[in-house]
């Protein structure tokens, strides 16, 4: 047998333990995705330096750049999962759509989480029913579909009351009694209707 071949053999041989590395990497990445990311980075990067430095010739760049950017992926799999797994906590699920709700003046859908927010169907139910309980939005059955609505956010209008007939003006009388009864008129700021 030739040198060369050897060689290639023994090429081969190294670069499939790299890629068993690899694949144990990977398979750890769900329990590291739980427990934290940044030490997640660290162990990776330590982990691609040493299979560079010890385990293929340093004079095989080319296999040391694959292995590199195999291990790199997987490391940003864990991150990027780590990511949406935080981001999906009902907690947090929670906070986008109330945010959502305050962009939209108070009324939104199902429909408008799922799109807007890249969240299932499920998801945004979960959310509106946790909202619900705590007060934070009420339910509204508009046809075909459920409105929820998030008083806080509600836009608001000026209203002269009477408070003795209980008459309202919508626009400003350029007085200040009312002119069916003769009461004092009152500013208030009311939610417009749903």
């Amino acid at each position: 047998m030739e040198v060369s071949h050897v060689i290639l053999i023994i090429v081969g041989c190294l670069f499939l333990f790299a890629m068993a590395g690899m694949f144990l990497l990977f398979q750890v990445k769900n329990a590291a995705v739980k427990v934290f990311s940044g030490a997640v980075d660290k162990t990776i990067n330590k982990a691609t330096d040493m299979i560079g430095q010890k385990v293929i010739d340093p004079g095989m760049a080319v296999a040391t750049d694959t292995v590199r950017q195999g291990i790199g992926a997987v490391g940003k799999a864990v991150k990027d999962e780590f990511e949406d797994t935080k981001r999906r906590s009902p907690a947090n699920i929670d906070v986008e759509v109330t945010r959502l709700a305050k962009t939209l003046k108070g009324k939104v859908t199902t429909a408008d989480v799922t799109s807007q927010l890249k969240l299932s169907s499920k998801e945004a139910k979960d959310c509106f029913k946790r909202l619900k309980d705590v007060g934070d939005c009420s339910e509204t059955p508009q046809g075909h579909y459920v409105l929820y609505v998030f008083s806080a956010f509600l836009e608001k209008t000026k209203v002269w009351c009477c408070d003795y007939c209980q008459k309202k003006f919508n626009e400003d009388p350029d007085r200040s009694d009312c002119s069916s009864c003769g009461a004092n008129l009152e500013i208030r700021e009311e939610t417009l209707a749903v």
